[in-house]
């Protein structure tokens, strides 16, 4: 049973164009923050979400791969991708990450590149997952909600959410997600640690029934899964979700006080 509803907040939905825009929010609360509320205390939270935001190469090449995959007439212009044979040791090599740094652009390697082509062959030849893409109403939608516990006063849900989803259809969420291997054990660790809590988070707000992981390999042959949550997997992950807010709302409320 779902004990928050979420009232979409247009204006700040709608003025939401690119990453950076949606990045810079920094007073909802997005899925990726749960972990912290979940696992950790306030003071974590508040700390967690001061420190800047650090852009690993991992980060760079999932970033890079779902720009390729959803975005594809933008990923050149937010991505700097390095020539075959780079070599960072020469004059010219450094001379060009220079560049490529003042351009404030993620860097890609040639290989890095090279792989998101081959697994964007690979995604676009698999029939369902592909489908998924090519019937969607949407794609990277964002979206800003205020989050009300059923129940509760109003002046005690304090909490705003944010998320932005891959692809959205008419009744169903996909996401992409690259992982190190289609084996069951990994796919469920996935699913428990965070991805059955980020479909109920998603499906509750943005109203649809249906939420699908389609994972591909990071790695050759780059082979795809998609993976449709079940209602027990959303029943936890909804749990999850709402053990956050609860304690966004209860952490929200002492930061009031305080003041």
């Amino acid at each position: 049973m779902q004990n928050f509803i979420f009232q979409r907040l247009d204006e700040q939905s709608d003025s939401i164009k690119t990453e950076s825009e949606y990045h810079a929010i920094k007073d909802a609360l997005s899925n990726s923050r749960m972990d912290t509320l979940i696992h950790d205390t306030p003071a974590h939270y508040w700390a967690a979400l001061e420190k800047p935001n650090v852009q690993t190469n991992a980060m760079a090449f999932g970033s890079a791969y779902h720009c390729y995959m959803l975005e594809t007439d933008d990923f050149y212009n937010r991505f700097a991708i390095l020539p075959p044979g780079f070599d960072g040791r020469t004059k010219a090599g450094k001379e060009l990450m220079q560049q490529a740094a003042e351009s404030g652009k993620p860097i890609i390697t040639d290989d890095e590149y090279s792989a998101i082509a081959e697994m964007s062959y690979n995604l676009v030849n698999h029939g369902f997952a592909s489908s998924k893409i090519e019937n969607a109403t949407c794609l990277e939608q964002p979206i800003v909600a205020n989050a009300l516990q059923i129940g509760a006063p109003h002046d005690d849900c304090l909490a705003v959410v944010k998320a932005k989803a891959d692809i959205v259809g008419s009744n169903y969420i996909a996401d992409l997600k690259t992982i190190s291997d289609l084996r069951d054990n990994t796919i469920a660790r996935a699913i428990r640690d965070g991805y059955a809590r980020q479909g109920a988070f998603y499906l509750d707000l943005f109203g649809k029934d249906v939420f699908y992981l389609i994972f591909q390999e990071k790695s050759s042959p780059y082979e795809i899964r998609v993976i449709r949550l079940n209602e027990a997997q959303i029943d936890y992950g909804r749990a999850q979700y709402e053990l956050a807010l609860q304690r966004y709302n209860a952490m929200l409320a002492e930061q009031a006080i305080g003041h």
